[in-house]
């Protein structure tokens, strides 16, 4: 049998069809348990109703005390193996109760859910993706798709003794505006989840609707319910290399709650939000280095980088005190002015243009790190758009820039061959990352050895990036191209002059430390797809596609010759 657990107040309108479709649900072995929470409509008297034509129908009253409170009222009267809950402004389909039952017990899952959720507005009826598909999840990368995606209770049914249990650790059921901290942490505990698609919940959306929060200051209150599943997180027996996955999982869907409040927010309360935000989750702090010829335009930089629409958490500019030994005494005051506003001039000892990670990496290893070079002003939407990829793949490293590797027979291509500034690819090892754009490194995404100076001054000397990228191919971490819409970023003209890349690409240098990084951990390119190729007819470069997807090709000519190429973009797949 399944409990069925409803809040009812003040939804005269909608509460009827919300009873209908409870009523005549396939499976007839259910109890549904309304909780009256004051309302001062017509909202009892339907109950009343309801409940003389259906004995299943049982009615609580109480003084309105919030939908979790009912709720958890609801869940001390239930006596079914399963409980589950539905808004009073929402509907299922007729067999949606008895699918989810049949898979929830075929399976043994402490949670079933549906992933046809439809928003409902007037006559219109929207799909929303809840991030699962059919199938059964228990995996932590399974799981984190549901987490990432929606954080209601409503979708799901629950194993009672399973429900009870997480009670029992002070993780109790929470109003609507507090479901992410039931969702999210009853899903880390549970031993599986089925997922259906043969059914439909239909999630009303009206201005009032229990599920709606005016964007006002008392939405803050998700940052506290943010602080209490960290907390609670924190709290739970398992091994720290999990405990690390679930708390960036955390952070990730947490900036997704983030962002769809910071969009509506006047200006004065955005900055506000934002500054309510710091300190909870992992902080975002943006990382880079200098050295004396770039030490007076520097300022210029980190100026657009106190401008982003997303506030970092910190802004940290490393300098070795080798090249200047007069510390603060060396540098501009138009660099020094901006530690007035947010700057914060760090010291680490000379591992050339290593310092924008290698010390961030180890003074504050449970943030987002976001590089950026030292000879660019940045768009002011650099770490927005970095933080929207991070949501979407929080296990991902996340860059503006990347080039697509490319092989031709197995081998490896020239530097300078590789497909450059690619506009989008899937995520992938082939992806190399280039520093200037902007790259976001969350918790533990590069390999430990990262640290070893003596290996990367030794293997790849003037190459950070070769490094960087080796080190995320070694770990076994992705690398997504953020979606590039325009640059993010252009370079300041008098940084040029002693920029590495002019002796790294154009002398050959990269494919030298490439090739040492490589020889120094073969699995780095035993993890790579050899075969994505490149060919070009007459210098001019053409990307390969395999002959399976010839479906997505278009034959052009190019001086009499017929060649097939990708009519969309240019991928690494």
């Amino acid at each position: 049998m399944i409990s069925i657990i409803i809040p009812v107040y003040n939804v005269e309108k909608y509460l009827p069809k919300c009873l209908d479709s409870l009523i005549h649900q396939t499976l007839q072995e259910i109890e549904i348990i309304c909780i009256n929470d004051g309302s001062r409509d017509r909202s009892l008297e339907i109950l009343k109703e309801y409940a003389a034509k259906d004995n299943r129908i049982k009615i609580i009253n109480q003084k309105n005390s919030g939908v979790g409170l009912a709720r958890n009222v609801g869940i001390e009267k239930a006596t079914g193996e399963y409980i589950g809950f539905i808004d009073s402004d929402d509907y299922v389909s007729d067999d949606y109760y008895e699918k989810l039952y049949k898979a929830a017990l075929k399976n043994n899952s402490d949670i079933a859910m549906t992933s046809r959720v439809y928003v409902v507005s007037g006559t219109r009826k929207r799909l929303k993706n809840v991030g699962a598909n059919q199938g059964i999840i228990s995996s932590i990368v399974e799981k984190e798709k549901v987490i990432i995606s929606t954080g209601v209770i409503w979708n799901k049914i629950y194993n009672a003794s399973f429900l009870k249990r997480i009670r029992l650790q002070n993780i109790k059921v929470c109003s609507s505006n507090e479901d992410n901290y039931w969702t999210v942490l009853s899903i880390i505990q549970a031993n599986q989840i089925t997922v259906i698609d043969n059914v439909q919940y239909f999630y009303v959306y009206r201005p009032i609707s229990l599920g709606y929060k005016e964007k006002t200051e008392k939405v803050f209150e998700m940052i506290q319910i943010y602080q209490k599943i960290f907390d609670t997180l924190s709290n739970m027996k398992m091994p720290i290399s999990e405990k690390e996955q679930w708390s960036n999982i955390i952070n990730a869907r947490m900036w997704a709650d983030k962002f769809t409040f910071l969009r509506d927010f006047s200006p004065n309360l955005k900055n506000k939000f934002q500054q309510a935000c710091k300190g909870i989750g992992h902080p975002i702090i943006i990382s880079l280095t200098s050295y004396p010829a770039r030490i007076s335009t520097v300022h210029k930089t980190i100026e657009s980088l106190l401008d982003q629409t997303i506030k970092a958490d910190k802004i940290v500019l490393w300098l070795a005190p080798e090249q200047f030994p007069n510390k603060e005494k060396d540098l501009p005051p138009e660099l020094l002015d901006l530690t007035l506003k947010g700057l914060t001039i760090n010291w680490y000892h000379d591992i050339k243009s290593y310092k924008k990670l290698i010390p961030a990496l180890k003074k504050y290893p449970d943030s987002l790190i976001i590089t950026v070079d030292d000879d660019a002003i940045y768009q002011n939407n650099v770490v927005e758009r970095l933080l929207k990829g991070y949501i979407q793949n929080p296990a991902m490293i996340h860059t503006l820039r990347a080039h697509g590797i490319t092989f031709k027979r197995k081998k490896m291509s020239p530097y300078r061959k590789w497909v450059s500034k690619m506009k989008s690819a899937k995520p992938s090892f082939n992806n190399f990352l280039t520093g200037v754009g902007g790259v976001l490194y969350p918790p533990n995404a590069l390999h430990t050895d990262v640290f070893d100076e003596n290996k990367f001054m030794k293997l790849a000397p003037q190459a950070d990036d070769v490094w960087f990228w080796g080190m995320a191919v070694h770990n076994g971490t992705k690398i997504n191209l953020v979606s590039n819409k325009g640059n993010s970023c252009i370079e300041i003209p008098e940084t040029q002059d002693n920029a590495l890349w002019k002796s790294n690409v154009t002398g050959g240098k990269n494919d030298q430390q490439i090739s040492a990084v490589l020889k120094a951990y073969p699995d780095v390119l035993e993890r790579l797809d050899k075969s994505a190729r490149r060919f070009s007819i007459f210098g001019i470069p053409i990307l390969k596609i395999k002959k399976n997807q010839k479906r997505t090709l278009k034959k052009i000519y190019l001086l009499g010759l017929p060649i097939w190429i990708h009519h969309k973009k240019e991928e690494i797949r």
